[in-house]
């Protein structure tokens, strides 16, 4: 099946935003006590990673994450990982999901990617995946999650208002985080769309990338898995 758009939304007095999977929250940032932690682990063949599989590069992002968290929740958690380690992105969000978020509390956004970013690095052509978790702390967060369906498209596009309607009830979002399949999103309509129906909310994100042919880009949005 083709993939959707995941995004979110984030709300500090107004923050919001979208991939192909989105989230929103609001408060002044000069409020607000905030803790994000970045963690990226290299997983060629002569690592070990990459023949070891999903546990072994989750055990140790989570190890990597975990003294920067210093034990707060987790309110967001952006995972991204090399197209070449693919075959392990579901069981690799799955296993970072059950460790860092609790049930009533926190989201997951996912991608695929070529070039993969964290910390400090940037990798490219080898395989590796990294994580962005960010604890907003005293800030009255409101987290609000969406998928744009492919089949969606013309009327998401092409009607007005109908982004707005499919968004949901997100308010005065300031900003969207949004992540796509190349393969399925229009991407030059859907951004031309957005900064009509939200002109003072900017779009923060990017294309899945690395893959070859449609269905090859994964994406996740909490506990869903998209390709």
């Amino acid at each position: 099946t083709a993939a959707p758009s995941p995004a979110t939304l984030i709300s500090p007095p107004n923050l919001h935003l979208p991939p192909q999977v989105g989230y929103s929250a609001r408060h002044p940032f000069s409020e607000l006590f905030m803790r994000v932690a970045s963690a990226l682990v290299l997983a060629n063949t002569g690592t070990g990673m990459a023949s070891a599989g999903a546990p072994a590069i989750a055990a140790e992002l989570l190890q990597q994450l975990r003294p920067a968290l210093a034990g707060e929740p987790v309110d967001l958690l952006m995972v991204f990982v090399s197209a070449a380690l693919s075959a392990s992105f579901e069981a690799l969000v799955a296993a970072l999901r059950a460790e860092l978020l609790s049930p009533d509390r926190g989201h997951l956004l996912a991608v695929t990617a070529e070039s993969i970013i964290g910390n400090d690095q940037e990798v490219e052509r080898q395989q590796a995946a990294s994580v962005l978790a960010l604890s907003f702390g005293n800030a009255d967060v409101e987290i609000h999650p969406f998928h744009l369906h492919e089949e969606d498209w013309p009327e998401t596009i092409g009607e007005d208002g109908a982004l707005r309607q499919r968004l949901g009830n997100i308010g005065d979002a300031r900003a969207f985080i949004v992540f796509a399949d190349p393969f399925t999103t229009p991407v030059v309509q859907l951004l031309d769309v957005w900064s009509r129906q939200f002109p003072e909310a900017p779009v923060i994100g990017g294309m899945a990338s690395g893959m070859r042919a449609a269905g090859d880009a994964r994406l996740a949005l909490d506990d869903g898995v998209f390709s």
